[in-house]
């Protein structure tokens, strides 16, 4: 099976070769499986190139991003509260903050756009 391997050079032919490599001896392949393998596929790389469509996918992780602190707190709390925050749980809520201005920006850059 020769399928090509960049996401924005694969037709529906090739994201089928590829869901029925995928399935092939698991009991769970069916036309139906495949033709939903097919359409997610085509709405994700939509997305790529439809700001219309980006925008909610960015929302979405932006939340992930900005709720990183609240989840590590979460956790800390359940296990023990006294303990604060270890280093790399401080790294992960750095970083998390970084990516969720960083895509905080570039949101409002694209809302500000709209559709082009």
């Amino acid at each position: 099976m020769k399928v090509k391997n960049t996401p924005l050079a694969m037709d529906a032919d090739d994201v089928a070769l590829l869901a029925i490599a995928r399935l092939r001896g698991s009991g769970k392949l069916n036309d139906k499986n495949v033709d939903c393998f097919i359409q997610g596929y085509k709405t994700c790389t939509e997305a790529l190139y439809m700001v219309a469509k980006l925008i909610p996918i960015l929302k979405y992780h932006h939340k992930q991003f900005s709720e990183v602190e609240k989840g590590i707190a979460d956790y800390i709390g359940y296990a023990d509260l006294r303990r604060g925050y270890n280093a790399e749980e401080r790294d992960r809520i750095e970083r998390a903050e970084k990516i969720a201005d960083a895509m905080q920006k570039l949101i409002e850059v694209l809302e500000e756009g709209g559709e082009k």
